[in-house]
Protein backbone atom coordinates (compact mmCIF):
# COMPACT_ATOMS: atom_id res chain seq x y z
CA UNK A 1 0.00 0.00 0.00
CA UNK A 2 1.06 3.50 -0.69
CA UNK A 3 -0.13 6.31 1.51
CA UNK A 4 0.85 9.88 0.96
CA UNK A 5 -0.47 13.37 1.45
CA UNK A 6 0.72 15.58 -1.37
CA UNK A 7 -0.48 19.12 -2.03
CA UNK A 8 -2.91 18.51 0.86
CA UNK A 9 -4.70 15.89 -1.23
CA UNK A 10 -5.01 12.58 0.64
CA UNK A 11 -4.35 9.61 -1.59
CA UNK A 12 -4.36 5.99 -0.52
CA UNK A 13 -2.74 3.48 -2.84
CA UNK A 14 -2.00 -0.19 -2.63
CA UNK A 15 1.17 -1.48 -4.22
CA UNK A 16 1.90 -5.14 -4.79
CA UNK A 17 5.39 -6.48 -5.37
CA UNK A 18 6.68 -9.93 -4.39
CA UNK A 19 4.97 -9.14 -1.08
CA UNK A 20 2.60 -6.37 0.00
CA UNK A 21 3.84 -2.94 0.96
CA UNK A 22 2.75 0.41 2.23
CA UNK A 23 4.59 3.64 1.71
CA UNK A 24 4.32 6.93 3.52
CA UNK A 25 5.39 10.21 1.97
CA UNK A 26 6.35 13.13 4.15
CA UNK A 27 6.95 16.69 3.12
CA UNK A 28 9.39 15.91 0.33
CA UNK A 29 8.11 14.80 -3.04
CA UNK A 30 10.48 11.84 -3.26
CA UNK A 31 10.48 10.81 0.41
CA UNK A 32 8.63 7.50 0.39
CA UNK A 33 9.20 4.43 2.52
CA UNK A 34 7.86 0.95 1.76
CA UNK A 35 6.61 -1.20 4.64
CA UNK A 36 6.19 -4.94 4.24
CA UNK A 37 2.79 -6.14 5.42
CA UNK A 38 4.27 -9.55 6.13
CA UNK A 39 6.52 -7.96 8.75
CA UNK A 40 3.76 -5.81 10.22
CA UNK A 41 1.28 -8.66 10.67
CA UNK A 42 3.77 -11.50 11.18
CA UNK A 43 2.53 -13.50 8.18
CA UNK A 44 4.08 -15.02 5.09
CA UNK A 45 2.03 -13.89 2.09
CA UNK A 46 3.95 -14.35 -1.16
CA UNK A 47 3.28 -13.98 -4.85
CA UNK A 48 0.67 -11.22 -4.50
CA UNK A 49 -0.91 -10.57 -7.87
CA UNK A 50 -3.84 -8.13 -7.71
CA UNK A 51 -5.79 -5.87 -5.37
CA UNK A 52 -9.24 -4.27 -5.23
CA UNK A 53 -11.29 -2.22 -2.76
CA UNK A 54 -14.95 -3.05 -2.18
CA UNK A 55 -17.86 -0.75 -1.35
CA UNK A 56 -17.35 -1.31 2.38
CA UNK A 57 -13.76 -0.08 2.21
CA UNK A 58 -12.15 -3.50 2.59
CA UNK A 59 -8.89 -3.99 0.68
CA UNK A 60 -8.60 -7.45 -0.92
CA UNK A 61 -5.33 -8.93 -2.17
CA UNK A 62 -4.90 -12.16 -4.12
CA UNK A 63 -2.08 -14.65 -4.42
CA UNK A 64 -1.79 -18.28 -5.47
CA UNK A 65 -2.02 -19.31 -1.82
CA UNK A 66 -5.27 -17.44 -1.13
CA UNK A 67 -6.92 -14.09 -0.51
CA UNK A 68 -6.22 -11.43 2.13
CA UNK A 69 -8.73 -8.89 3.41
CA UNK A 70 -7.23 -5.83 5.10
CA UNK A 71 -8.71 -3.15 7.28
CA UNK A 72 -7.07 -0.55 9.47
CA UNK A 73 -6.75 -2.88 12.44
CA UNK A 74 -7.40 -6.36 11.08
CA UNK A 75 -6.21 -8.90 8.53
CA UNK A 76 -8.15 -11.96 7.41
CA UNK A 77 -7.21 -14.77 5.04
CA UNK A 78 -9.39 -16.94 2.80
CA UNK A 79 -8.80 -20.16 0.91
CA UNK A 80 -10.29 -21.00 -2.47
CA UNK A 81 -12.15 -24.25 -3.27
CA UNK A 82 -10.18 -25.15 -6.40
CA UNK A 83 -11.65 -27.70 -8.76
CA UNK A 84 -8.11 -28.53 -9.87
CA UNK A 85 -4.97 -27.37 -8.02
CA UNK A 86 -2.92 -26.40 -11.09
CA UNK A 87 -3.54 -22.63 -10.96
CA UNK A 88 -0.47 -20.40 -11.32
CA UNK A 89 -1.97 -16.97 -10.58
CA UNK A 90 -5.12 -15.69 -8.88
CA UNK A 91 -6.64 -12.32 -9.77
CA UNK A 92 -9.54 -10.29 -8.40
CA UNK A 93 -12.37 -8.43 -10.07
CA UNK A 94 -14.97 -6.38 -8.23
CA UNK A 95 -18.23 -4.75 -9.23
CA UNK A 96 -21.43 -3.67 -7.55
CA UNK A 97 -22.74 -7.22 -7.91
CA UNK A 98 -19.89 -8.71 -5.92
CA UNK A 99 -16.28 -9.79 -5.58
CA UNK A 100 -14.80 -12.56 -7.72
CA UNK A 101 -11.45 -14.31 -7.67
CA UNK A 102 -10.30 -16.17 -10.77
CA UNK A 103 -7.35 -18.33 -11.73
CA UNK A 104 -5.29 -18.17 -14.88
CA UNK A 105 -6.82 -21.48 -15.98
CA UNK A 106 -10.42 -20.30 -15.82
CA UNK A 107 -11.69 -21.20 -12.35
CA UNK A 108 -13.93 -18.48 -10.88
CA UNK A 109 -14.96 -18.06 -7.24
CA UNK A 110 -17.46 -15.60 -5.75
CA UNK A 111 -17.26 -14.12 -2.28
CA UNK A 112 -20.24 -15.12 -0.16
CA UNK A 113 -20.98 -12.15 2.10
CA UNK A 114 -23.35 -14.13 4.32
CA UNK A 115 -21.04 -17.07 5.00
CA UNK A 116 -17.85 -14.97 4.71
CA UNK A 117 -16.12 -17.31 2.28
CA UNK A 118 -15.36 -17.81 -1.40
CA UNK A 119 -17.61 -20.31 -3.20
CA UNK A 120 -16.88 -22.07 -6.49
CA UNK A 121 -18.72 -20.24 -9.28
CA UNK A 122 -17.70 -21.59 -12.67
CA UNK A 123 -14.91 -23.25 -14.64
CA UNK A 124 -14.55 -21.83 -18.15
CA UNK A 125 -12.70 -24.99 -19.22
CA UNK A 126 -15.90 -27.02 -18.85
CA UNK A 127 -17.55 -24.90 -21.52
CA UNK A 128 -14.65 -24.54 -23.93
CA UNK A 129 -13.12 -27.98 -23.46
CA UNK A 130 -9.65 -26.41 -23.40
CA UNK A 131 -7.54 -27.71 -20.52
CA UNK A 132 -4.76 -25.27 -21.47
CA UNK A 133 -6.94 -22.18 -21.21
CA UNK A 134 -5.25 -19.01 -19.95
CA UNK A 135 -7.09 -15.95 -18.61
CA UNK A 136 -5.42 -12.74 -17.44
CA UNK A 137 -8.33 -10.36 -16.95
CA UNK A 138 -12.09 -10.22 -16.49
CA UNK A 139 -14.84 -7.70 -15.74
CA UNK A 140 -18.11 -7.93 -13.81
CA UNK A 141 -21.01 -5.50 -14.10
CA UNK A 142 -23.87 -4.49 -11.83
CA UNK A 143 -26.09 -7.29 -13.18
CA UNK A 144 -23.66 -10.05 -12.20
CA UNK A 145 -22.50 -10.55 -15.79
CA UNK A 146 -18.86 -11.54 -16.25
CA UNK A 147 -16.88 -10.58 -19.36
CA UNK A 148 -14.05 -13.05 -19.95
CA UNK A 149 -11.45 -12.84 -22.75
CA UNK A 150 -10.12 -16.26 -23.79
CA UNK A 151 -8.02 -17.73 -26.59
CA UNK A 152 -11.20 -18.49 -28.56
CA UNK A 153 -12.76 -15.07 -28.19
CA UNK A 154 -14.46 -12.77 -25.72
CA UNK A 155 -17.41 -14.22 -23.80
CA UNK A 156 -20.00 -12.95 -21.37
CA UNK A 157 -21.38 -15.20 -18.67
CA UNK A 158 -24.24 -15.07 -16.22
CA UNK A 159 -26.06 -17.88 -14.47
CA UNK A 160 -29.32 -17.27 -16.34
CA UNK A 161 -28.07 -17.16 -19.94
CA UNK A 162 -24.81 -19.05 -19.60
CA UNK A 163 -22.02 -18.20 -22.07
CA UNK A 164 -22.53 -15.74 -24.92
CA UNK A 165 -19.87 -14.99 -27.55
CA UNK A 166 -19.31 -11.23 -27.58
CA UNK A 167 -16.44 -11.13 -30.06
CA UNK A 168 -14.84 -13.91 -32.06
CA UNK A 169 -11.63 -11.96 -32.57
CA UNK A 170 -8.94 -13.96 -30.87
CA UNK A 171 -5.97 -13.03 -28.78
CA UNK A 172 -4.59 -15.40 -26.21
CA UNK A 173 -5.35 -14.01 -22.76
CA UNK A 174 -6.54 -10.64 -24.01
CA UNK A 175 -7.33 -7.73 -21.72
CA UNK A 176 -10.59 -5.95 -20.90
CA UNK A 177 -11.13 -2.63 -19.11
CA UNK A 178 -14.21 -0.52 -18.36
CA UNK A 179 -14.73 2.85 -20.01
CA UNK A 180 -18.03 3.46 -18.20
CA UNK A 181 -20.89 1.34 -16.88
CA UNK A 182 -22.14 0.61 -20.41
CA UNK A 183 -18.93 0.26 -22.45
CA UNK A 184 -15.65 -1.59 -22.10
CA UNK A 185 -12.40 -2.01 -24.02
CA UNK A 186 -11.12 -5.29 -25.45
CA UNK A 187 -7.57 -5.63 -26.79
CA UNK A 188 -6.61 -7.91 -29.68
CA UNK A 189 -3.64 -8.08 -32.02
CA UNK A 190 -5.52 -5.83 -34.48
CA UNK A 191 -6.28 -2.99 -32.11
CA UNK A 192 -8.43 -1.79 -29.24
CA UNK A 193 -12.16 -2.45 -29.47
CA UNK A 194 -14.75 -0.39 -27.59
CA UNK A 195 -17.82 -2.57 -26.97
CA UNK A 196 -21.34 -1.62 -25.95
CA UNK A 197 -22.30 -4.28 -23.39
CA UNK A 198 -26.03 -4.07 -24.20
CA UNK A 199 -25.90 -4.83 -27.93
CA UNK A 200 -22.20 -5.66 -28.49
CA UNK A 201 -21.87 -2.93 -31.10
CA UNK A 202 -18.13 -2.42 -31.46
CA UNK A 203 -15.90 0.45 -32.52
CA UNK A 204 -12.34 -0.54 -33.41
CA UNK A 205 -9.23 1.62 -33.07
CA UNK A 206 -6.55 -0.13 -35.17
CA UNK A 207 -2.87 -0.20 -34.24
CA UNK A 208 -1.98 0.98 -37.78
CA UNK A 209 1.44 -0.57 -38.13
CA UNK A 210 2.73 0.00 -34.60
CA UNK A 211 5.57 -2.45 -34.15
CA UNK A 212 4.65 -3.81 -30.71
CA UNK A 213 0.94 -4.45 -30.48
CA UNK A 214 0.34 -8.18 -30.03
CA UNK A 215 1.38 -8.77 -26.41
CA UNK A 216 -0.75 -6.51 -24.24
CA UNK A 217 0.19 -6.87 -20.57
CA UNK A 218 -1.97 -4.17 -18.93
CA UNK A 219 -4.72 -1.68 -19.68
CA UNK A 220 -5.89 1.25 -17.56
CA UNK A 221 -8.50 3.85 -18.48
CA UNK A 222 -7.84 7.42 -17.34
CA UNK A 223 -11.38 8.80 -17.16
CA UNK A 224 -10.32 12.39 -16.60
CA UNK A 225 -8.09 12.50 -19.68
CA UNK A 226 -10.24 10.13 -21.76
CA UNK A 227 -7.12 8.10 -22.40
CA UNK A 228 -6.63 4.33 -22.32
CA UNK A 229 -3.09 3.44 -21.27
CA UNK A 230 -1.82 0.19 -22.72
CA UNK A 231 1.41 -1.58 -21.78
CA UNK A 232 3.03 -4.52 -23.53
CA UNK A 233 5.25 -7.44 -22.63
CA UNK A 234 8.15 -5.76 -24.43
CA UNK A 235 7.82 -2.59 -22.34
CA UNK A 236 6.08 -0.36 -24.88
CA UNK A 237 3.66 2.14 -23.36
CA UNK A 238 0.87 3.23 -25.69
CA UNK A 239 -2.32 5.15 -25.23
CA UNK A 240 -5.63 5.40 -27.03
CA UNK A 241 -6.89 8.97 -27.06
CA UNK A 242 -10.68 8.68 -27.30
CA UNK A 243 -11.15 12.30 -28.39
CA UNK A 244 -8.64 11.99 -31.24
CA UNK A 245 -9.59 8.42 -31.99
CA UNK A 246 -6.07 7.06 -32.45
CA UNK A 247 -3.44 4.98 -30.67
CA UNK A 248 0.00 6.45 -30.06
CA UNK A 249 3.22 5.26 -28.50
CA UNK A 250 4.31 7.27 -25.45
CA UNK A 251 7.20 9.49 -26.52
CA UNK A 252 9.43 8.73 -23.54
CA UNK A 253 12.25 6.34 -24.49
CA UNK A 254 13.66 6.17 -20.95
CA UNK A 255 11.20 3.52 -19.83
CA UNK A 256 12.64 0.01 -19.35
CA UNK A 257 12.06 -2.64 -22.00
CA UNK A 258 10.39 -4.96 -19.53
CA UNK A 259 6.72 -5.99 -19.22
CA UNK A 260 4.43 -3.18 -18.08
CA UNK A 261 2.42 -4.90 -15.35
CA UNK A 262 0.68 -1.99 -13.62
CA UNK A 263 -0.60 1.49 -14.51
CA UNK A 264 -2.36 3.87 -12.14
CA UNK A 265 -2.98 7.62 -11.97
CA UNK A 266 -1.43 8.98 -8.75
CA UNK A 267 -2.22 12.71 -8.98
CA UNK A 268 -3.43 15.40 -11.36
CA UNK A 269 -0.06 15.36 -13.09
CA UNK A 270 1.55 11.98 -12.41
CA UNK A 271 1.17 8.36 -13.43
CA UNK A 272 2.64 5.30 -11.70
CA UNK A 273 4.01 2.44 -13.80
CA UNK A 274 5.00 -0.96 -12.45
CA UNK A 275 7.51 -3.09 -14.34
CA UNK A 276 8.57 -6.70 -14.00
CA UNK A 277 12.01 -6.52 -12.36
CA UNK A 278 12.37 -2.75 -12.81
CA UNK A 279 10.43 -1.35 -9.87
CA UNK A 280 7.99 1.55 -9.69
CA UNK A 281 8.25 4.53 -12.07
CA UNK A 282 6.54 7.87 -11.50
CA UNK A 283 6.06 9.80 -14.75
CA UNK A 284 4.32 12.89 -16.05
CA UNK A 285 0.74 12.09 -16.95
CA UNK A 286 0.94 14.00 -20.24
CA UNK A 287 4.51 13.61 -21.47
CA UNK A 288 5.62 10.46 -19.54
CA UNK A 289 8.75 12.35 -18.45
CA UNK A 290 10.27 10.35 -15.60
CA UNK A 291 10.06 12.06 -12.18
CA UNK A 292 11.22 9.27 -9.91
CA UNK A 293 12.16 5.58 -9.99
CA UNK A 294 11.74 3.38 -6.91
CA UNK A 295 13.90 0.27 -6.77
CA UNK A 296 15.43 -1.95 -4.14
CA UNK A 297 18.36 -0.40 -2.29
CA UNK A 298 20.43 -2.88 -0.28
CA UNK A 299 21.41 -0.08 2.11
CA UNK A 300 17.81 1.03 2.73
CA UNK A 301 15.50 -1.48 4.45
CA UNK A 302 12.51 0.70 3.54
CA UNK A 303 13.17 0.59 -0.19
CA UNK A 304 11.09 -1.42 -2.67
CA UNK A 305 12.18 -5.00 -2.13
CA UNK A 306 12.23 -7.29 -5.16
CA UNK A 307 11.55 -4.74 -7.93
CA UNK A 308 8.70 -6.76 -9.38
CA UNK A 309 5.53 -4.62 -9.27
CA UNK A 310 2.44 -6.56 -10.35
CA UNK A 311 -0.37 -4.22 -9.43
CA UNK A 312 -0.96 -0.71 -8.10
CA UNK A 313 -4.22 0.41 -6.58
CA UNK A 314 -5.44 3.88 -5.70
CA UNK A 315 -8.32 3.63 -3.29
CA UNK A 316 -10.95 6.25 -2.57
CA UNK A 317 -9.52 9.51 -1.24
CA UNK A 318 -11.07 9.19 2.17
CA UNK A 319 -9.31 5.90 2.86
CA UNK A 320 -6.36 7.36 4.71
CA UNK A 321 -6.69 5.52 8.03
CA UNK A 322 -4.67 2.39 7.44
CA UNK A 323 -1.38 2.54 9.33
CA UNK A 324 0.57 -0.21 7.56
Amino acid sequence: MLFYNQWKIALFLFLISSSCYTTVEGARFDDRNFYNINDIYGISFRGANSVVEDADGFIWVSSKTGILRLTEHDLRSYGLPFKTPDAITISLVYGSSGLFAFSNNGQFFKYNTILDRFDFYLDVRDYQGDRHLHIRSALVDSENVLYIPTSSGLYSYDQDRGYVLVSGQMQDAGYVEWQDEDHFFFATAEGIHLINKHNYVTKTFPFKGLSDNSSISRMYYDREKHRLWTGTIAGTLMYLDIKRGDIRVAVNNQLPKQPVLAVEVSSDTTLLLGFDGQGLWEVNRETTEVYKVYREDADNPLSLDGNGVYDIYRASNNRVGLHL
